[in-house]
Protein backbone atom coordinates (compact mmCIF):
# COMPACT_ATOMS: atom_id res chain seq x y z
CA UNK A 1 0.00 0.00 0.00
CA UNK A 2 1.08 3.34 -1.07
CA UNK A 3 0.22 4.91 2.71
CA UNK A 4 2.74 2.28 4.45
CA UNK A 5 5.75 3.06 1.60
CA UNK A 6 5.84 6.57 2.00
CA UNK A 7 6.08 8.09 5.51
CA UNK A 8 4.95 11.35 4.53
CA UNK A 9 1.83 10.20 3.11
CA UNK A 10 -1.90 9.24 4.56
CA UNK A 11 -4.49 7.32 2.54
CA UNK A 12 -8.28 8.85 3.55
CA UNK A 13 -11.64 6.81 2.41
CA UNK A 14 -14.98 7.47 3.16
CA UNK A 15 -18.02 4.88 3.86
CA UNK A 16 -20.03 7.52 1.66
CA UNK A 17 -20.20 5.78 -2.25
CA UNK A 18 -18.36 2.41 -1.60
CA UNK A 19 -20.13 0.77 1.46
CA UNK A 20 -23.48 2.86 0.83
CA UNK A 21 -23.60 4.51 4.14
CA UNK A 22 -23.43 8.24 3.51
CA UNK A 23 -25.33 9.57 6.31
CA UNK A 24 -22.98 7.86 8.41
CA UNK A 25 -20.41 10.43 7.81
CA UNK A 26 -17.52 7.82 8.80
CA UNK A 27 -14.65 7.70 7.10
CA UNK A 28 -10.61 6.54 8.34
CA UNK A 29 -6.79 7.56 7.47
CA UNK A 30 -4.02 5.08 6.99
CA UNK A 31 -0.70 6.33 6.92
CA UNK A 32 2.91 6.38 9.22
CA UNK A 33 2.05 5.63 12.74
CA UNK A 34 3.93 8.32 13.31
CA UNK A 35 1.64 10.90 11.12
CA UNK A 36 -1.47 9.80 12.53
CA UNK A 37 -0.29 10.11 16.08
CA UNK A 38 -0.50 13.98 14.83
CA UNK A 39 -3.49 14.12 13.37
CA UNK A 40 -4.67 13.36 17.27
CA UNK A 41 -3.34 16.52 18.28
CA UNK A 42 -5.94 18.09 15.54
CA UNK A 43 -8.80 15.84 16.65
CA UNK A 44 -11.59 17.11 18.59
CA UNK A 45 -12.39 15.34 22.13
CA UNK A 46 -15.05 13.74 21.06
CA UNK A 47 -14.82 10.54 19.05
CA UNK A 48 -17.82 9.23 17.00
CA UNK A 49 -20.39 7.70 18.61
CA UNK A 50 -21.00 3.93 19.60
CA UNK A 51 -23.31 3.01 16.78
CA UNK A 52 -21.58 4.57 14.32
CA UNK A 53 -18.07 2.66 15.50
CA UNK A 54 -20.07 -0.51 15.48
CA UNK A 55 -21.66 -0.05 12.04
CA UNK A 56 -18.41 1.18 10.40
CA UNK A 57 -16.87 -2.01 11.94
CA UNK A 58 -19.49 -4.48 10.57
CA UNK A 59 -19.56 -2.51 7.12
CA UNK A 60 -15.76 -2.69 6.88
CA UNK A 61 -15.65 -6.56 7.79
CA UNK A 62 -17.83 -7.55 4.79
CA UNK A 63 -16.10 -7.19 1.87
CA UNK A 64 -18.68 -8.98 -0.16
CA UNK A 65 -21.28 -6.14 0.46
CA UNK A 66 -18.57 -3.62 -0.44
CA UNK A 67 -18.04 -5.57 -3.78
CA UNK A 68 -21.53 -5.46 -4.14
CA UNK A 69 -22.17 -1.95 -3.36
CA UNK A 70 -19.50 -0.83 -5.96
CA UNK A 71 -19.96 -3.24 -8.83
CA UNK A 72 -23.78 -1.48 -8.50
CA UNK A 73 -22.50 1.40 -8.68
CA UNK A 74 -20.35 0.58 -11.76
CA UNK A 75 -23.27 -1.27 -13.57
CA UNK A 76 -25.73 2.00 -12.83
CA UNK A 77 -22.89 4.47 -14.15
CA UNK A 78 -22.27 2.57 -16.95
CA UNK A 79 -26.29 2.45 -17.82
CA UNK A 80 -26.01 6.42 -17.26
CA UNK A 81 -23.36 7.22 -19.35
CA UNK A 82 -24.97 5.33 -22.61
CA UNK A 83 -28.24 6.82 -21.24
CA UNK A 84 -27.47 10.16 -21.83
CA UNK A 85 -25.21 9.84 -24.58
CA UNK A 86 -28.44 8.63 -26.53
CA UNK A 87 -29.97 11.73 -25.47
CA UNK A 88 -27.15 13.88 -26.77
CA UNK A 89 -24.85 14.48 -24.07
CA UNK A 90 -21.37 14.20 -23.92
CA UNK A 91 -20.18 12.38 -20.91
CA UNK A 92 -16.24 12.51 -19.43
CA UNK A 93 -15.15 8.96 -18.77
CA UNK A 94 -15.11 8.33 -15.25
CA UNK A 95 -14.14 5.84 -12.80
CA UNK A 96 -15.80 7.68 -10.03
CA UNK A 97 -19.25 7.66 -8.36
CA UNK A 98 -20.29 10.52 -10.68
CA UNK A 99 -20.20 11.65 -14.00
CA UNK A 100 -19.46 14.92 -15.29
CA UNK A 101 -21.95 15.14 -18.32
CA UNK A 102 -22.67 17.96 -20.68
CA UNK A 103 -26.22 18.41 -22.08
CA UNK A 104 -26.82 19.03 -26.05
CA UNK A 105 -26.67 22.68 -25.63
CA UNK A 106 -23.88 22.54 -23.91
CA UNK A 107 -25.98 24.96 -20.67
CA UNK A 108 -24.84 23.19 -17.72
CA UNK A 109 -26.23 26.16 -15.73
CA UNK A 110 -29.82 26.19 -17.87
CA UNK A 111 -30.08 22.23 -17.37
CA UNK A 112 -29.14 22.19 -13.44
CA UNK A 113 -31.25 24.82 -12.56
CA UNK A 114 -34.38 22.76 -14.72
CA UNK A 115 -33.65 19.54 -12.95
CA UNK A 116 -33.65 21.80 -9.60
CA UNK A 117 -37.44 22.67 -10.17
CA UNK A 118 -37.87 18.71 -10.20
CA UNK A 119 -36.11 18.53 -7.03
CA UNK A 120 -33.20 16.70 -8.40
CA UNK A 121 -30.38 17.85 -7.48
CA UNK A 122 -26.55 17.59 -9.39
CA UNK A 123 -23.35 19.93 -8.36
CA UNK A 124 -23.03 22.53 -10.95
CA UNK A 125 -19.59 24.58 -11.15
CA UNK A 126 -19.76 28.26 -13.18
CA UNK A 127 -16.64 28.53 -15.39
CA UNK A 128 -15.98 28.85 -19.36
CA UNK A 129 -15.61 25.01 -19.38
CA UNK A 130 -16.65 23.38 -16.33
CA UNK A 131 -20.16 25.44 -17.06
CA UNK A 132 -21.19 23.38 -19.78
CA UNK A 133 -21.17 20.71 -17.36
CA UNK A 134 -23.03 19.33 -14.35
CA UNK A 135 -21.94 16.39 -11.82
CA UNK A 136 -23.92 13.73 -11.43
CA UNK A 137 -23.97 11.41 -8.43
CA UNK A 138 -24.86 7.98 -9.15
CA UNK A 139 -27.87 7.02 -7.35
CA UNK A 140 -29.43 3.85 -7.12
CA UNK A 141 -31.18 2.72 -10.61
CA UNK A 142 -34.43 3.91 -9.90
CA UNK A 143 -33.25 7.23 -8.94
CA UNK A 144 -31.14 7.24 -12.42
CA UNK A 145 -34.28 6.31 -14.11
CA UNK A 146 -36.03 9.40 -12.79
CA UNK A 147 -32.84 11.84 -13.74
CA UNK A 148 -33.33 10.17 -16.95
CA UNK A 149 -37.14 10.81 -17.60
CA UNK A 150 -36.50 14.05 -16.61
CA UNK A 151 -34.11 14.68 -18.87
CA UNK A 152 -35.89 13.43 -21.64
CA UNK A 153 -38.48 15.88 -21.52
CA UNK A 154 -36.12 18.96 -21.24
CA UNK A 155 -34.38 18.01 -24.01
CA UNK A 156 -37.40 16.15 -25.97
CA UNK A 157 -35.80 13.10 -26.38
Amino acid sequence: EFATEFDNVIISRTFSKSYSLAGLRLGYAVGNPKVIEGLFKLKDSYNLDMLTQEIGRAAFADRDYLRECCEQVKATRAYLDAELKKIGFRVVPSQTNFLFAAPPDEDGGNYFRRLREQAIIVRYFPGEVTGRYVRITIGTPEEMDHLLDVTRAIYGK
